[in-house]
């Protein structure tokens, strides 16, 4: 993703631990907090793993390339997953304002 991002995150979950939980969405957005910033961390990993095979020695035919290009496609359809729900907990921390009175 992106260290703009891990780093907003990071600093709403600061924010969000400081008001403690006299907040009525403390949990709500301690939870989605967490999981932006845990998936994040995943999706590095998975980069990784795609620049790993990415660089290998490519087989040119046979089973061998075929199984490469099935993992390679597993990996990443697993990182367009967690792009997803990486958006869509940012959404939801966005939705319910961290730093927000209630």
């Amino acid at each position: 993703m992106d260290v703009a991002l891990l780093s907003a995150n990071v600093f709403q979950l600061k924010v969000i631990l400081d008001l403690g939980s006299r907040d009525k969405y403390y949990i709500l957005r301690l939870f989605f907090i967490i999981i932006s910033i845990t998936l994040q961390v995943i999706f590095t990993f998975v980069m990784v793993i795609i620049k790993y095979f990415e660089r290998r020695e490519k087989p040119l035919d046979g089973p061998e390339a075929s199984q490469y290009k099935r993992r390679i496609d597993i990996v990443d359809k697993i990182s367009n997953v967690l792009v997803i729900i990486i958006t869509v907990s940012n959404v939801f921390i966005a939705t319910f304002g961290v730093g927000q009175t209630s």
